[in-house]
């Protein structure tokens, strides 16, 4: 409960933001921020003989340049699809991300994934 608690205020956070230049979607600041933070706990499921990946794309046993090379290109497909859209359909499509981002991490922090900076 407390990993759920966590990543929604982290979602949140971003929420009230109001930043001097208009020009920053904090939609997707978050989205790419919980990107990262996936990328990291990929990363510890790729050094951990006791943790296995779930997403199919992967595999279940990556390497770490494997995990890099995965998080850079989604995040670029995602960022170019995100910016192609109309303002009101690209903040949809990066909540979007969002939700499924914190759901991976959530899962990931449920079987004992930690996270680490």
């Amino acid at each position: 409960m407390k990993s759920l608690v966590l990543t929604l205020a982290l979602l949140a956070s971003s929420f009230p933001v109001v930043a001097d230049d208009e020009d920053i979607n904090w939609y997707r600041v978050t989205a790419n921020s919980l990107l990262f933070v996936d990328m990291l706990q990929t990363v510890e499921i790729s050094k951990n003989d006791k943790f296995e990946e779930s997403n199919r794309a992967l595999g279940k046993n990556p390497t770490e340049a494997e995990v890099y090379q995965y998080f850079i290109a989604s995040t670029l497909l995602i960022n170019v699809i995100g910016e192609s859209l109309p303002d009101r359909y690209s903040d949809i499509f990066y909540i979007s991300v969002s939700a499924i981002q914190i759901n991976f991490i959530n899962q990931n922090m449920n079987i004992g994934v930690k996270i680490r900076f």
